[in-house]
């Protein structure tokens, strides 16, 4: 199958799983379940220099839902973290705007360290789609944890119910707009997957906002919507009971965790997008706690529980420290800069 729009894609591609990777890493394979080598954290620094850090709980937003991988991703690490950094973190899910209430409460927080971000692709993209007074670099990259690519879901006895991902083309081209499609918040990274897939194919979906990836799943369940372009780890326990099933990866190997699915490019359709996840804190906080956060935080990554819980999850661990992460950061802002000008260009404002 040819791509109607195949020539479109080069703006797009920049949200690739594999390029936000090999920006960071000069390469390698972003979909291995095994954590990167992460960079040895710097020694950790004098007391007097922390003031005392931390002397209380530190908080870290998840801008998402409940339940969808940001979310997973955050109380993992949460779970895990304590006896690195020496007090307990604390999830907090500020929700609403494709994001940006939580990521703006972050912005506009302290930055003494005990505000977090679990941050994600979309808080770069903000900046172009969005109102906001943020951007990339409102915030201080500490540790990039996972990469991970979108899954194009489907519900059995849907209206999507098809077999291959040239069938569902063909379903919505035969009647555009009827089927319908969620996405995990107003531009947000499911959204901006809608957005390319329907660039590059020529297929135009119906869309409805929910809350997070979550409420994707749960809305599909609900036999609400048929469709969603989600990440593995939402709907993990939901594909294995046969209530949802796979037509492709948008990676440019197949996944670990799905190695019987094939890749949108197996299925001809030039397409790889996904989302990076990582903390971040305020500008401005000092260099001393953002050494510490990060001497704890890849100290974490290396335990084998954190790590077990992580794959467990099916999210592929992909740990970077604070140099690489901040380079994936400016990256990533030059990337989607391009895109959404792209996307706004083909009309892609709702």
């Amino acid at each position: 199958m040819k791509s109607r729009n195949s020539n479109r894609w080069r703006g797009l591609a920049a949200l690739a799983v594999v390029a936000l990777v090999a920006a960071a890493c000069g390469g390698g394979d972003t979909a291995s379940p095994a954590p990167s080598p992460a960079p040895a954290p710097a020694p950790a620094p004098e007391v007097d220099e922390l003031g005392g850090f931390p002397e209380r709980p530190i908080t870290v937003i998840v801008p998402y839902g409940a339940g969808g991988t940001v979310d997973i991703t955050a109380r993992i690490l949460a779970q895990y973290i304590e006896p690195y950094l020496g007090t307990t973190m604390v999830v907090q899910n500020v929700t609403g705007a494709g994001g940006s209430i939580g990521f703006n409460e972050v912005f506009l927080a302290d930055p003494d360290g005990y505000t977090l971000a679990l941050s994600a692709t979309p808080m770069v993209q903000h900046a172009y789609l969005l109102d906001v007074e943020y951007d990339y670099s409102s915030f201080e990259a500490v540790a990039m944890l996972t990469v991970d690519p979108n899954v194009l879901v489907t519900r059995p006895g849907s209206s999507a119910d098809v077999a291959t991902v040239a069938e569902l083309i063909a379903a919505s081209n035969a009647n555009p707009g009827s089927l319908v499609m969620g996405v995990g918040g107003h531009w947000a990274s499911h959204d901006i997957a809608r957005a390319a897939f329907e660039l590059e194919t020529g297929a135009t979906f119906g869309r409805v906002v929910l809350e997070g990836g979550a409420g994707v799943v749960a809305a599909m369940l609900g036999n609400q919507i048929p469709l969603g372009f989600n990440y593995i780890g939402e709907f993990a326990s939901q594909f294995e009971a046969g209530e949802l099933k796979v037509l492709a990866v948008a990676a440019d190997e197949r996944s670990p965790f799905l190695p019987d699915t094939p890749t949108l490019k197996e299925q001809g359709v030039n397409l790889s997008i996904g989302v990076w996840r990582g903390i971040v804190a305020p500008k401005g906080t000092p260099e001393a706690i953002l050494r510490r956060l990060e001497e704890a935080i890849l100290a974490t990554t290396q335990d084998p529980a954190w790590q077990q819980a992580m794959t467990g999850a099916l999210i592929a661990p992909v740990v970077l420290g604070r140099d690489a992460f901040a380079e994936v950061l400016r990256d990533s802002d030059a990337q989607a800069l391009a895109v959404t000008d792209r996307l706004r260009k083909e009309g892609f404002t709702q």
